[in-house]
């Protein structure tokens, strides 16, 4: 499964760009929603209710470069690691590291 590359903090794509990768999450059935840029808090009515995997309307509703949240999938549990951010270290040293956890905590159920 394709991951779509984390940005650096104030770095904003355009809307189109953030709505196809939005898209991209919807085609793997992750229902999503727009939230604010540079945050997690919905900017829909609805808030995380307004998900949805509907192509159609993930382009309306990213008219701006919003963020993309979902509430995630039945029986998945995500865990979001806050760390402070070393400005000195390389963007890739940071995701390498990342990543090395997230694939640490993955355990896989038959």
């Amino acid at each position: 499964m394709r991951k779509p590359a984390p940005s650096e903090r104030g770095q904003v794509g355009d809307a189109e760009s953030l709505a196809r990768a939005a898209i991209e999450y919807a085609e793997l059935g992750y229902p999503i929603f727009p939230c604010e840029v540079h945050g997690k808090a919905p900017v829909t009515p609805r808030g995380f209710k307004d998900a949805t995997v509907d192509p159609d309307r993930i382009m309306a509703m990213w008219r701006q470069p919003f963020n993309i949240g979902t509430p995630g999938l039945p029986d998945t549990l995500v865990i979001d690691v806050d760390v402070p951010r070393d400005e000195s270290r390389p963007l890739p040293e940071r995701i390498s590291e990342a990543q090395a956890l997230a694939d640490l905590l993955e355990v896989r159920f038959p």
